[in-house]
């Protein structure tokens, strides 16, 4: 997972230290809402950070699975995101990565309406019905 050109909070920079809070609305299996999947390890002071992290999902092909990432400007050290500056989001479905180019999916990073910068999906079948 990767971002290009990112929004930034900081106007004295530039720069913000982002972090990937992912999350999944997995229509499979009711009642249907988001659930944290996981959060990707912090970049400092960059606007376009590749986050090496990978999160492990469960695909059901004949089930509608939406993503929401939320991108956020860690400049502190507390346990939750709630206190940081928002960056902006993507909201996709997981269908829509899989069935991407080489299982690749580049969408616009939305931030109070517009786009700011890109994010790059990639997910990799892995065993027993997973991609990661």
């Amino acid at each position: 997972m990767s971002c290009v050109l990112i929004y930034s909070h900081n106007v004295v920079s530039m720069q913000s230290d982002p972090v990937a809070l992912v999350s999944l609305k997995n229509n499979h299996k009711p009642p249907a809402s988001f659930a944290k999947i996981g959060q990707t390890e912090t970049q400092k002071n960059n606007l376009n950070p590749k986050w090496k992290k990978f999160f492990e999902i469960d695909w059901f092909f004949e089930s509608k699975q939406e993503l929401d990432i939320q991108i956020y400007d860690q400049d502190n050290d507390t346990a939750t995101l709630n206190d940081d500056d928002f960056l902006g989001c993507v909201q996709t479905t997981l269908g829509a990565v899989v069935g991407g180019v080489g299982g690749r999916i580049t969408l616009p990073v939305q931030y109070k309406g517009k786009a700011h910068g890109t994010m790059t999906l990639t997910v990799e079948q892995l065993s027993g019905g997973k991609v990661g």
